[in-house]
This record gives C-alpha cells, structure tokens and sequence, in this order.
C-alpha cells in the first residue's frame, strides 16, 4: 500500500516534461509517486506528508518527505473541507489538485446493504480507516463549496463479478424510476483534477 504508485493520478498532470512543477503529494506512503513524478519531470519539486511516522522516515532517506497529521486522501480525514480550505493558499493561481475517492455507490456494497451486510476491511471501498464517504455528485459539491470546480473527472471500474443473488438484487434495484445512472454503481473510484472557480473558466 505504502509502496504503490499512482499511475492514474500522474496520467492527469498535463504539464510538458521540460515544466518545472511543484508537487505535494498529501498521504505520499514512502514517496513512489513522488519519485515517479520526479523521474518524468526531471525538473520538477516534489515534497511529501505522510502520516506514519516509520513510512515516512522511509521515503525521508531519498525525497523531501515529512511526518503530518494528515490521511492520503478525503475519505480519511475529520473535516475535509477544512483541510481543503487550508490547503488552498498553498495552491498556485493555476494549480490543480489532484485526488482520488472511492465510490460508496459501488454494486459490491449496495448489494450487500441491501442484504443487511456491512464488513468493513483491511483495503478498498470499506477500509476500515474511512470516516467519509463519497459519491460522484458529493465530492463534486465538496469542491464547490471550497470555491473550486472540478474540470476533469475520470473513473475506475469494478470488474469483480457479483454472486447470482446480487446481481438479482441489482437487476431489480435498476428499475427503481430515477435511481442513479446504471454505470455509476459500476464504479470503484473517481480520479478528478480540480481548480479555482475563477481558473476553471
């Protein structure tokens, strides 16, 4: 976990490889993000904050990496907002924030509410670290009350089969009249870059 680049989220910084960007990464684990970012973007800064102080003394061996109290991503943290709203001076007129959610929507843990389930684990939707939860429209909404709008959004999908009796459970849940788009519970997570209202448009 600590270990693992995001790809997804480096495939959405545009800047050309010759930019000198500035990254911080919130949650960096030991920094392979960071050291990817690094390594396409020779030119760039990159820094990180990881709230485990042994992993982060890690990453701190080779990359500007501090111990903070603060999650990887939303889904981890008290107050989000708030800790968007302090973020935001820190942000470059036209810099972007880049952040990943899972998706409460998703069939797997429909389908399981809908049978009375709710196990939370040790990775995933449920991990047993969330204090948030998000779907597509709610992180949306998020942003937009921090005064920023979310101007690319791309998703990951669930491609786990579902058990007969879900996927009965799904089926019928479908023809519920203005239930959520179909492929919005096929979602596993959102991957989204958002900017300053004024920036966005």
């Amino acid at each position: 976990y600590y270990t693992y680049s995001r790809k997804e989220l480096i495939a959405m910084i545009s800047e050309p490889k010759e930019s000198r960007i500035r990254v911080l990464e919130v949650g960096c684990g030991c920094g392979a993000t960071l050291a990817h970012i690094a390594y396409e973007w020779p030119d760039a800064k990159v820094s990180g904050i990881e709230i485990q102080d042994d992993i982060a003394k890690i990453g701190a061996n080779y990359l500007d990496i501090r111990q903070g109290n603060m999650a990887d991503v939303l889904e981890h943290l008290h107050d989000p907002e708030r800790i968007l709203h302090k973020l935001l001076p820190y942000l470059k007129a036209d810099g972007s924030i880049l952040c990943s959610v899972p998706n409460i929507l998703n069939r797997h843990v429909i389908s399981d509410l809908l049978r009375g389930k709710l196990e939370y684990q040790d990775a995933g939707i449920l991990d047993r670290t969330h204090l948030r939860f998000f779907t597509m429209d709610s992180i949306v909404r998020v942003f937009e009350r921090c005064g920023m709008e979310v101007t690319q959004m791309m998703a990951t999908y669930d491609t786990e089969e579902l058990d007969a009796e879900a996927e009965e459970l799904m089926n019928a849940l479908y023809q519920i009249p203005h239930i959520a788009d179909r492929q919005l519970f096929q979602v596993y997570q959102y991957v989204f870059r958002a900017k300053r209202e004024r920036e966005a448009e």
